[in-house]
């Protein structure tokens, strides 16, 4: 049996051309966070780099951009007393300013928390309040203007990830965690820290913002709202996410005409409605007014300084989308502006090739694009459908796994792109599922292998058979474990798991499976751990692929005998089950806990893989391996030609086949 340790150098029947860049592959205007403020909009857009923007908000001309290297997403963004905007991103702990006055945006340092900032609140006298993810650990902070100083506010609930929405609100931050809920006081004078009880808490939600107006604190969690007495913490009202009158997450101050009335999108409907302060009504805006079905990102009232309407006050909102909704609550007008912000490339976030040899692809939190490998160029570059984590393809229909749950959008690429109608949602796999990363076909049935929900274990395989129209979902295949690897051979399901849920929750088990599940008998009837020498404990098995050879090929990372991070390629007896082929590599990384490491075979009969998050190709006869980049891969897949695809942020590369 093969089991080499040392990396071999493959003499390989193809030559490759250096690698070039086909551009921005996914590619969207859109924003996750934002603040209005002095008649201008503030945002980041989503991006590979984000880019930060200040827009005109009457106008929708740009004022001023630049780029966020090493962001991708904002979230947190707020206006602080001194009327500089404060912005924090998702991968670095930068705390960064903007300053309207002289158009300069600056570095103020990392935060003493975490890296991953969700939320920024600002207090009157002159703090920022940040709210901060890191597992296990979500930590809030403060930034106190005068000083330039930061203060780790430390752990607010331990076990919790997320601290994932605050607030400010007279002399106390308030800060929500997740993914189990609870509500955290803090004195701003004296920094005692209280918990306040909530009818959510010690349940699964994230509180996402809290807001304090007129004696009352209004927190979100979710697009579900609570409304609190904000001396007794009295619950007054509560607003399901199910319930007719169910938010999009984003409500505005209370109107300078009528201090009494707060308005939102209703999430149901797209319609402008109101929350009454006096009575704790909600009700639709009269007369009703529709808006886009967009969720806000931020919402503020300024005054309009010229033209018609000058010293008119017009309540403005952001959408995720960036376009600007305008309420004149005197004329009851809305009107839906875009602005100059225009689409940019965010990160690949997967990434397959279909039977017709083009290149299906994702962007992360948004954007699908289709290549045509024959024509050299995007025949489809579209900003939806959301998040798309895998892809998998069946009877020539191309079939797109969302996150935000586990939606199914099934896709015709012989018809023309308009979302909703062609991509459809075929189904939604409930049973707390979310993130659908792997996906595999055959006898006439696609099968979809997911992880569980936040602070959920048990991931899950779906059978869709187009035939009787049935989808099945079988949830906990392997006990707690997330089906991460599967591939399909005469009836028989092969499957691997990764030990990681959703998170906000850490593994219950220490090692991965590999299973094998019976289509015919709807059951599992295999489950074990591959024996591959020098390799002592699995976290994760997948991709799994079966080779010209017979043998079904696979990758696991884990804990090997001589390093604690490495990763095992091995080839396996369909029959058996026993492995006969393996090599141990110890470099690389492990990157994500859910996206398998991908297996493609060429026409020249080697392997090419994602093994370690790297890219590297093997001859499977001798395991013998060469790098093709030195650059850290993610995604790959191989063109009809021959020719390699890979990403690198939002960018598509390809190295040209050399025959």
């Amino acid at each position: 049996m093969i089991n080499e340790r040392e990396v071999l150098v493959l003499v390989s029947p193809y030559e490759y051309a250096g690698p070039v860049s086909l551009g921005d592959a996914t590619l969207v205007a859109r924003t996750q966070g934002g603040a209005i403020a002095g008649g201008e909009l503030y945002l980041g857009t989503n991006g590979s780099p984000s880019t930060f923007y200040a827009v005109d908000a009457l106008t929708g001309r740009v004022n001023f951009k630049e780029p966020l290297p090493g962001h991708d997403v904002i979230w947190a963004v707020v206006v602080g007393s001194d009327n500089y905007v404060y912005i924090g991103g998702t991968n670095t702990g930068y705390l960064l300013r903007y300053k309207p006055d002289e158009k300069v945006l600056e570095n103020l340092g990392a935060n003493p928390s975490n890296k991953w900032i969700w939320d920024l609140d600002a207090s009157p006298d002159g703090r920022i309040y940040g709210s901060t993810y890191a597992p296990g650990a979500g930590k809030a902070f403060v930034y106190d203007i005068a000083s330039a100083s930061f203060a780790d506010l430390g752990v607010v609930q331990p076990g919790q990830d997320y601290v994932r929405g605050g607030g400010v609100s007279g002399r106390y931050f308030y800060a929500g965690t997740g993914t189990t809920a609870h509500l955290f006081r803090y004195d701003r004078e004296n920094g005692e820290k209280t918990e306040i009880p909530l009818p959510i808490t010690g349940s699964a939600a994230s509180i996402s913002n809290i807001w304090g107006y007129g004696g009352k604190l209004f927190v979100a969690y979710g697009t579900s709202l609570l409304v609190l007495d904000e001396l007794t913490y009295r619950v007054i009202r509560q607003i399901d996410w199910l319930s007719a009158p169910a938010f999009d997450g984003m409500l505005s101050p209370p109107s300078p005409y009528n201090g009494t009335l707060m308005y939102y999108r209703n999430k149901n409907t797209s319609a402008l409605w109101t929350y009454d302060l006096s009575s704790d009504e909600t009700a639709p805006a009269e007369p009703d007014l529709a808006l886009p079905s967009h969720s806000w990102r931020a919402a503020n009232w300024m005054r309009i300084a010229e033209g018609p309407k000058t010293g008119r006050h017009v309540l403005v909102a952001l959408t995720n989308e960036i376009e600007r909704i305008l309420y004149d609550p005197i004329d009851h007008t809305i009107e839906v502006l875009q602005t100059q912000v225009r689409p940019s490339g965010i990160e690949v976030q997967s990434l397959e090739t279909g039977p017709d040899g083009n290149l299906y692809m994702g962007g992360y939190q948004g954007a699908m694009s289709v290549y045509d490998t024959a024509a050299g160029q995007f025949a489809v570059q579209e900003k939806e459908p959301h998040q798309i984590e895998g892809i998998g393809f069946l009877n020539g229909k191309a079939f797109f796994g969302l996150y935000g749950g586990a939606v199914i959008c099934e896709y015709d690429p012989t018809k023309p792109f308009r979302m909703g109608d062609n991509p459809f949602v075929a189904y939604e796999i409930e049973d707390e599922q979310s993130r659908p990363f792997t996906f595999a076909a055959g006898g006439g049935k696609l099968f979809i292998g997911t992880i569980s929900g936040y602070g959920q274990l048990g991931g899950a395989l779906t059978i869709y058979d187009p035939a009787a129209g049935t989808w099945n979902v079988h949830r906990h295949v392997v006990n707690n474990q997330s089906v991460i690897g599967l591939a399909y051979r005469d009836g028989l399901v092969y499957g691997g798991t990764s030990i990681w849920g959703g998170l906000g929750i850490p593994p219950s088990e220490t090692e991965a499976r590999f299973f094998v599940w019976d289509v015919a008998k709807a059951a599992r009837t295999a489950e074990l751990k591959p024996e591959v020498p020098g390799f002592i404990s699995p976290q994760m098995i997948g991709e799994l692929s079966f080779g010209p050879d017979g043998l079904l090929w696979g990758i696991m990372w884990g804990r090997a005998e001589e390093a604690d991070s490495a990763c095992a390629l091995f080839a396996m007896d369909p029959l058996t089950r026993t492995v006969v082929k393996s090599r141990v590599i110890s470099e690389g990384d492990r990157g994500s806990a859910w996206r398998p490491f991908f297996l493609r075979w060429g026409g020249d009969g080697m392997l090419y893989t994602t093994i370690g998050r790297r890219l590297l190709v093997f001859d499977p006869r001798t395991l013998d391996s060469r790098l093709l980049t030195d650059k850290p891969v993610n995604l790959m897949t191989l063109g009809p030609d021959g020719s390699v695809y890979y990403t690198q942020g939002a960018q598509l590369i390809k190295l040209q086949v050399r025959k």
